[in-house]
């Protein structure tokens, strides 16, 4: 049977990590949103519409009660839109004057109105001031800078970048205002872990009274009140660059997209309760370890909710809002939307309510999106850096696509009871990959817990076995496979089959698979190590094996077909790895899905 079908048709990729979302930290305890609706995010797929141009490098937006958005640009100045009239065109306010625009990151960042704007036209806007840089909130009347009022200041003389500075009012009446760890690479001057600066946290302010000197108070539960050494003001620490966060309407939670060294990018979702939160940087870079010498025992470190790798699919995460409107309810109502500044890749996270998330990508924004804001409706808007646009989001669903299959093929590494398989499909799940079905007449097999694991994963089985009475073809017609995991050959090398032979015989079984589907994608082990104490020359002979493999692969590898190597070898050890010198054991399964995972991700979105 020959058929031609996209790989990608059925898939939703979330996140392409090597390591599952289960780190070494906790995860703050999710709060109790309301549910999502029920339409699986697979069929859910953002659009957008501008509705104004010629923005000067807007850094973010915002709703105001009249109908109105205001919308900030980088050089000080803030304008006005309004869905009737659009974009006024003279700026409502400008602040040129004591705005500090000159590197890539400084400018004005962050506004939004005070509780009674409709009263006062007062706002709160966070910049970086002349001459030097601080990172600056205050307050002041929409058309009258004159009357601006300074609150807060954070010197931030020695960079230029990771000045944070989004603030919005919380559902408690309180300010919150993010400050980035304060630039340079890898936090330079241990900001994030040191409560004794306001760099690197999201402060919480009541900046309706005054106290002492100062024209804010600070809430008598903020958690680091009264602790010696520690800013009071600090609601979250360990903070990297937060360029953005929002809170949902519905349960008050906080989602923070917290932008990474280079590595991760992650997203976080703290409840009301949880102040006092520790993101982890610069000890963490999202579940990672970073700098291991700023890591202290004692700290329980929150793990984010979704991160993704920052140098394989963006650049800069961009926190955007839960949608609480209504004319998309129907789709999305619950539902976190975000993206990167670099990729553009709408990410979707839904609180599944037990404390797990589902995530995916549903479609794409526009390039450079800087800031999400939301309308007076709590419809969705963003502005994007350059040309400088505001759009306006909408949603719609389309056909649930057919879901990719996947077949594990092999000998009894991958199927008795090939328990790396249950964690990568458990990896692909927490990580949003949804829309792949695992594929094989051979059924699933106890791994403590439930997964789709169907397979051809047979014990004994020799590859050149295989190959020689056809035995594969049958196999492909009951499972029909988009994609084939082929880790094959241990028992060969252990007959003392020549290399060669065992290359053989993987062309004979690529032939077959492109006979059965020509737009197959084969990923092939480099196999693990293999040390049993009745073959002396086993781990010689692997060695053997792997090291002509890759220009084998290259060599059959096409454009339509390709065929990809997954180094299995390198950094597994058959002493700390395998119960036997050649079966895995948990932690060979968990290191034999964690080199699967990228590259069956990478083979799903070619």
């Amino acid at each position: 049977m020959q058929r031609q079908r996209s790989r990608l048709a059925g898939v939703v990729v979330g996140a392409a990590l090597a390591l599952p979302l289960l780190g070494a930290g906790s995860t703050a305890a999710e709060p109790e949103a309301a549910p999502a609706r029920d339409v699986p995010l697979e069929q859910v797929r953002v659009a957008t519409t501008q509705v104004a141009s010629g923005l000067r490098r807007p850094t973010t937006v915002v709703g105001l009660a009249d109908g109105r958005l205001l919308v900030t640009e980088k050089q000080g100045t803030v304008r006005s839109y309004h869905p009737t009239s659009g974009l006024a065109a003279d700026p409502v306010l400008d602040l040129r004057d004591r705005v500090d625009s000159s590197d890539n990151e400084r400018g004005l960042l962050g506004i939004t109105p005070a509780p009674d704007f409709a009263q006062t036209s007062l706002v709160y806007v966070a910049y970086t001031s002349l001459p030097d840089g601080a990172l600056t909130l205050s307050r002041v009347r929409l058309g009258d800078p004159g009357s601006e009022q300074i609150v807060l200041t954070q010197e931030h003389a020695e960079y230029g970048n990771h000045n944070g500075g989004h603030i919005t009012f919380g559902p408690d009446g309180y300010l919150y205002w993010v400050l980035g760890d304060g630039g340079g690479f890898g936090d330079p001057f241990g900001s994030g872990q040191n409560l004794g600066t306001l760099l690197g946290k999201i402060l919480r302010l009541d900046v309706n009274r005054s106290c002492e000197s100062r024209p804010y108070c600070v809430p008598a539960d903020n958690p680091y009140v009264g602790v010696s050494g520690a800013r009071p003001e600090i609601w979250v620490s360990g903070v990297r660059n937060a360029w953005r966060f929002s809170f949902d309407h519905a349960d008050g939670s906080l989602w923070i997209g917290d932008v990474g060294q280079g590595t991760r990018e992650e997203v976080d979702h703290l409840g009301p309760e949880d102040g006092g939160a520790n993101l982890g940087w610069s000890c963490r870079e999202g579940t990672t370890v970073f700098r291991p010498e700023r890591c202290d025992p004692e700290v329980e470190y929150t793990d984010p909710v979704f991160e993704y790798q920052s140098s394989a699919q963006g650049c800069s995460v961009i926190g955007g809002h839960v949608y609480r409107g209504q004319q998309f309810a129907d789709l999305v109502e619950g539902t976190y939307v975000a993206t990167d500044y670099c990729s553009s890749t709408a990410w979707a996270i839904r609180a599944d309510g037990d404390g797990t998330y589902t995530t995916g990508t549903i479609g794409e924004f526009p390039t450079q999106v800087t800031s999400f804001g939301e309308d007076a409706n709590g419809e969705l808007y963003v502005v994007n850096d350059l040309p400088g646009g505001l759009h306006r989001v909408s949603f719609e669903q389309v056909a649930a696509p057919e879901p990719v299959r996947v077949m594990p093929l092999g000998d009894s590494i991958t199927g008795s009871p090939g328990c790396w398989r249950a964690l990568l499909w458990d990896q692909l799940r927490v990580n949003g990959v949804t829309g792949v079905d695992f594929v094989g007449t051979q059924a699933p097999q106890g791994c403590g817990f439930p997964y789709d694991g169907e397979h051809e994963g047979h014990g004994g089985a020799l590859v050149t076995t295989v190959a020689q009475q056809n035995q594969l073809p049958p196999w492909l017609d009951a499972a029909d496979p988009d994609v084939v995991l082929m880790h094959f050959g241990t028992n060969d090398v252990w007959s003392n089959r020549p290399t060669a032979t065992i290359l053989a015989a993987y062309r004979t079984l690529v032939d077959q698979m492109r006979a059965h589907n020509p737009d197959i994608a084969v990923l092939v082990a480099q196999i693990i190590p293999m040390n049993p104490s009745g073959c002396a020359e086993c781990a010689a002979r692997v060695v053997d094996l792997d090291a002509a493999i890759p220009a084998w692969a290259e060599s059959v590898s096409t454009e339509r077909s390709p065929v990809v190597v997954v180094d299995q070898w390198t950094g597994f050890s058959t002493q700390s790895d395998t119960y036997d010198g050649v079966h895995p054991n948990a932690s060979g399964d968990q290191k034999i899905a964690s080199r699967w995972y990228p590259a069956l991700v990478a083979a799903l979105g070619s």
